[in-house]
């Protein structure tokens, strides 16, 4: 049986990571809508689990210094997100070749920096969530953060 949970929490953090990844150096607002998808709010103000268990993903990558942030907005968003130079070494760090599964061939052609970058865990990350396949995203995720 899977574990959905933490198959949410590996794309989330993967989501936030590549998010301020994109907009780095810079401090970012990040919105757990953007990550988690809309949201809904019951009777009583509060708002979904998926909503809460994506801030908790977004709370718990800063508790393990992989980002940074000025405050939490109601809990819809954190400002003045960026980085660490942890997530940022980690994410421009190179796999392995024999590691790399994702069939991207280089020939004697490829410029250098086109090989180097498809090596890097940033590129990966992104090819797993645009191809949605939760194993790979999983994967190259605890990868980033383990």
């Amino acid at each position: 049986m899977t574990d959905i949970h933490i198959n949410d929490f590996y794309k989330d953090c993967g989501l936030i990571l590549l998010a301020l990844y994109q907009h780095f150096p810079r401090p970012f607002t990040l919105y757990v809508e953007d990550i988690s998808g809309p949201d809904s709010i019951d009777q009583y103000g509060l708002h979904s689990e998926r909503h809460q268990s994506c801030l908790g993903a977004m709370l718990w990558l800063e508790e393990e210094g992989f980002i940074r942030y000025q405050q939490v907005e109601k809990q819809e968003s954190i400002d003045g997100a960026r980085l660490s130079q942890k997530a940022l070494s980690r994410l421009t760090q190179a796999i392995p070749v024999e590691k790399q599964a994702d069939g991207e061939s280089c020939d004697e052609q490829t410029p250098t920096s086109v090989v180097n970058y498809r090596r890097s865990r940033i590129h990966h990350l992104r090819a797993a969530l645009e191809q949605r396949d939760s194993f790979a995203i999983g994967q190259i995720t605890r990868q980033l953060i383990l």
